[in-house]
């Protein structure tokens, strides 16, 4: 499994908010995964488009490019892509490391 690491990994003003934003990323993955399991897709629309705003500010910007894909397959009704872009998400959070 390759690790991914914020872009500010070397900012020592970021070291404390990024390893907070990883901390929470096990909380995010189960809450996309009982959002698609649950059919909830206003509410994994509404996850996805957190993580797109945040992953940017934390120097993790594929997260914002795969997060921002299944928003818009949420609001387009598009379930397949739905589906195959949350999974795409939830391995890239799982990824994601200090």
């Amino acid at each position: 499994m390759n690790l991914i690491r914020s872009e500010y990994v070397s900012d020592p003003d970021y070291e404390e908010l990024i390893a907070d934003f990883v901390s929470a990323m096990p909380e995010r993955v189960a809450e996309l995964l009982t959002a698609i399991e649950g059919r909830d897709f206003d509410e994994l629309k509404r996850k996805a488009h957190q993580l797109k705003g945040a992953g940017g500010g934390y120097g993790f910007p594929e997260m914002t490019t795969i997060a921002a894909q299944v928003e818009s397959a949420c609001r387009e009704n598009r379930i397949p892509d739905v589906l195959d872009q949350t999974a795409a998400l939830v391995d890239y959070l799982r990824r994601v490391s200090v």
